[in-house]
């Protein structure tokens, strides 16, 4: 079966050097939707911990998501041969975690990619495809650039995953978080414009980190009163801390 290749157009889908290739780049694969209910497992696992970062000791954790979307490999020869090749497969599936984590730290945001890279660039062996992604390129080309231009005006209220795992990933204190923001909105209103700054790069470190609830309630704080300003006054209250698709869409979760 053929895998679908990125072409040179699409959003971090650089070739990697034909020296380059590894066990990951193997043709093959498992279906599409059974390796995004894979991804969505994955991800909801580390929710239910209350995991937002992926560290050196999740290196495991993430070879073994890379088992689940990468083709099966059959490890043919005399026990040395085979053992010796599993090895290798260990190794190279290790190897790549250990720069996933590096590239994208989030399992929250790394799951949404690999969803969306499945969905609209229709690749089998997704493992072989964010090797290459991984050694060039930032997951924000496909999170925040093409979710708008592929998603047009229903960018806000794209979703990557059921409906269970998006609330899970909110966090269990949400409501509360709402709560609290929209009683101490009116006192935040005219904030000072030192203030706007400390919550713009908060906002920035939340989105980074993949904390979407946080990121919800410090955009709240920023802008209050959101659902009444036009696009070009949130833009200017936002002043490159995100896009306004992006607090659009973190408004409607």
């Amino acid at each position: 079966m053929t895998v679908a290749r990125p072409s040179p157009s699409t959003p971090d889908a650089r070739s990697a050097p034909s020296d380059a290739r590894g066990a990951d780049d193997e043709p093959g694969g498992p279906d599409p939707a059974a390796a995004r209910a894979a991804v969505e497992r994955w991800v909801a696992a580390f929710a239910r911990k209350g995991i937002e970062t992926l560290t050196d000791r999740h290196l495991l954790d993430v070879a073994g998501l890379l088992d689940q979307i990468g083709p099966r490999l059959r490890i043919e020869g005399d026990h040395a041969v085979a053992r010796d090749r599993r090895a290798a497969l260990r190794n190279s599936r290790l190897d790549l975690a250990r720069r996933v984590i590096a590239w994208c730290p989030s399992p929250e945001r790394l799951g949404r990619w690999l969803c969306r890279v499945s969905r609209w660039f229709h690749v089998r062996n997704l493992a072989g495809y964010l090797r290459r992604a991984a050694q060039r390129g930032d997951p924000g080309t496909v999170l925040e650039g093409r979710t708008r231009r592929v998603a047009g005006r229903g960018a806000e209220t794209w979703r990557d995953f059921a409906p269970a795992t998006e609330r899970a990933l909110q966090g269990e204190h949400l409501h509360d978080v709402a709560r609290i923001v929209a009683g101490t909105a009116a006192v935040l209103v005219e904030v000072d414009e030192a203030a706007r700054d400390r919550l713009r790069a908060e906002l920035r470190e939340h989105l980074q980190a993949g904390r979407a609830a946080a990121a919800k309630a410090t955009l709240l704080r920023l802008v209050p009163r959101i659902a009444e300003t036009t696009d070009d006054r949130l833009r200017e209250a936002l002043r490159g801390a995100c896009t306004v698709a992006i607090a659009r869409e973190l408004l409607a979760a």
